[in-house]
């Protein structure tokens, strides 16, 4: 299994003590029926900005319809876009969107412990857009839509969500951290921290789900503020000196992302996802002038399961 950024250090687990000293946690394990149907509604927004002028906001919505089913030792999981729309400040309309999107299928495939290896369909989309009678949207989008690109952040989408549960012993209270290299879009390499929280549990329908919380920044002091932790105590977790955490050189570029996640504990089937994240870029138009340019990324999912 492998996520979108690379790992640079293992997770370290911090657990609070189990019920009974004899007694071992569960370990989470993606574990779902041989065939589940669901479907997912989404909804995401982009806002750009320099300096203090905002540029322009694009806002998504989607619908799909899957089928999870099991496919040798792993699973297959087909989803097909029923509704999509957007409102965005430039580039192409709402119809052009719908008219590419809708109906459009996407297969991939999940290996035997949750992992996502590859998918198939996206080419299909850029079929759609040599297709459309306005050559100029058609230029745009087959920059902005590439097959591969979207294949790899569809399975990159998945895989983090399952590497942070999978073989994670299910005890409220538990910690995780981490460290991992990040690339932003001004091709800036940063060294960002990881907190991941199994925060509570609740129960509904007879089903018991659990609610993760995680943490991603490239400011360790703006983390400890985040995660209520001393700056002393988050030198301490990443074998960091205390001057690294309170006293800091101004970067270039500045990444952060907080997320939340319901799962169902049996299964490690999703019941809903919200992510906030947040990248700016430090520019100098002239010297002696720094100009922000920054992006704001809202993502929320809920998955409705009509069969189980």
């Amino acid at each position: 299994m492998h996520t979108a950024i690379s790992r640079v250090s293992l997770f370290v687990f911090v657990a609070l003590m189990a019920s009974s000293v004899w007694a071992a946690p569960k370990v989470l394990t993606f574990d779902p029926p041989d065939r589940v149907e669901f479907t997912v509604n989404s909804v995401s927004a982009r806002t750009q900005y320099l300096g203090d002028a905002r540029l322009g906001t694009d806002s998504t919505f989607k619908s799909a319809t899957c089928l999870l089913e099991k496919s040798g030792s792993g699973w297959r999981l087909n989803s097909t876009l029923t509704q999509c729309g957007m409102k965005r400040d430039s580039l192409f309309s709402d119809a052009v969107l719908r008219q590419i999107m809708t109906g459009l299928k996407i297969s991939m495939q999940i290996d035997s412990v949750g992992g996502a290896v590859s998918t198939d369909g996206f080419q299909k989309l850029q079929d759609r857009i040599k297709a459309l009678p306005d050559t100029a949207a058609s230029n745009q989008l087959k920059e902005i839509l590439s097959p591969d690109l979207m294949a790899t952040k569809e399975v990159d989408e998945w895989n983090i969500w399952m590497a942070r549960l999978v073989g994670r012993p299910f005890v409220v209270g538990s910690v995780t951290h981490a460290t991992e290299d990040l690339k932003l879009p001004d091709d800036a390499e940063l060294l960002s921290f990881e907190f991941s929280f199994l925060l509570d549990t609740l129960r509904f329908q007879e089903r018991l789900y659990g609610r993760l919380m995680t943490y991603i920044d490239t400011d360790p002091l703006r983390l400890a503020k985040a995660t209520n932790r001393s700056p002393k105590r988050m030198a301490e977790i990443f074998q960091m000196p205390d001057s690294a955490v309170t006293i800091l050189s101004e970067p270039m570029s500045d990444y952060r992302m907080t997320s939340e996640v319901i799962f169902d504990v049996e299964t490690l089937l999703i019941t809903s996802e919200k992510t906030e994240r947040e990248i700016i870029l430090r520019q100098y138009d002239e010297p002696g002038r720094t100009v922000f340019s920054r992006l704001v990324e809202t993502s929320e999912k809920q998955f409705t399961y009509t069969k189980r």
